[in-house]
This record gives C-alpha cells, sequence and structure tokens, in this order.
C-alpha cells in the first residue's frame, strides 16, 4: 500500500490552480482520514507485490465523490477522475495516473 505521493510537475501546477474556496476540499480537510489504515491495513500485503498501489484514503475520497455528487455513478468513477484534474488533484493521485475501474471495484471488495 502506497501512502505518500510525490506530485509531477503538472499535477503540480494544476494544484497551484486550486481554489482554497472548493466545497470538496473544505470537507475534505475538514475530515479526519486516520480511521482509514487501521481499517484495511490487514486487506493490504505488508510486501511489496507487483505494481505499487493507491492510498486507501484517496480511493475511499474519490468513493465519497458519488455520495457528494461530483460524480453520477461508481462505473464513471475512474473516467472522471482521469479527465478531470481538479477532482484527481483533491483525492490525492497524480494526473493522469487515476485508479482504473477494476481497482474501485477491488477496493470495495476487500474492506467487505
Amino acid at each position: 500500500m502506497r501512502i505518500h505521493n510525490q506530485l509531477t510537475f503538472t499535477t503540480y501546477e494544476a494544484s497551484l490552480k486550486l481554489q482554497a474556496h472548493d466545497p470538496i476540499k473544505i470537507i475534505f480537510d475538514h475530515i479526519d482520514w486516520s480511521f482509514i489504515h487501521p481499517l484495511v491495513k490487514d486487506k493490504y500485503s505488508a510486501l511489496p507485490q507487483g505494481a505499487n498501489g493507491y492510498d486507501p484514503i484517496s480511493l475511499f475520497k474519490a468513493q465519497l465523490l458519488i455520495y457528494l455528487g461530483e460524480v453520477k455513478s461508481a462505473r464513471k468513477l475512474a473516467a472522471v477522475l482521469y479527465y478531470n484534474g481538479r477532482l484527481c488533484l483533491l483525492c490525492g493521485f497524480n494526473f493522469l495516473k487515476t485508479p482504473s475501474n477494476g481497482t474501485f471495484t477491488n477496493f470495495r471488495d476487500r474492506p467487505g
């Protein structure tokens, strides 16, 4: 499970344009996300296997976009994050390096 995410130059440039009064940013900044890692720690391998994974907090934030009305369905979530730099940054993903639909399906299945 990857926790820290270094910004690419493109992502950094886009982050400079992110508004401080963005409603999703305000919501995400006021939530204590510390409960996520203990909740999913037994669902991820401690040993690195395969490609680097995504931070569970970012995946959880992305799922919340559906309930906040930013994305119409779970099926469209991956596409919206890929093309919408604002939502991509707010969730903590690097621009154009976002999870696939299958990643979100696996993430929803893991915590149960």
